[in-house]
């Protein structure tokens, strides 16, 4: 008899913001984070995990940090969101952008460890290809 494959992903939704959420759900949930947020170059917000006010400050805030190379520019963002979003201290949150079919998206996520941010950045962006890639 052969081995019959599970499914790792225990819900789907044929609806493309419900799925992005689904899939960003799992990964804050399986790299201990508090947000995980899409966002578009502008820092307007197309899905998201966690409350969803703190979704619409930190989409706003994603593409300048992404975008920002020095350090002295990172952390004066960083101190940006803290004041905006007093639950995210200053250095928790990372953001990377992306292009989807000539569109540049980008994404961000908030949590403790910086290691793990970036293999849930990358997590993050490979499901937003994954669905948004038709």
């Amino acid at each position: 008899m052969l081995p019959v494959a599970t499914d790792r992903r225990k819900t789907r939704s044929s609806e493309l913001i419900t799925a992005l959420g689904l899939a960003f759900r799992s990964v804050a949930n399986q790299f201990d984070l508090t947000h995980v947020v899409l966002s578009d170059r502008g820092g307007i917000s197309y899905a998201g995990h966690g409350p969803s006010d703190e979704i619409e400050i930190l989409a706003a805030f994603s593409p300048l940090l992404a975008g920002a190379a020095e350090q002295s520019a990172q952390q004066r963002i960083g101190q940006a969101i803290e004041d905006n979003v007093p639950t995210v201290a200053n250095g928790r949150m990372s953001a990377r952008a992306f292009e989807i079919n000539g569109t540049r998206f980008v994404v961000s996520v908030v949590g403790r460890n910086g290691a793990s941010r970036d293999v849930a950045l990358c997590r993050a962006m490979s499901s937003a290809r994954r669905i948004l890639a038709i």
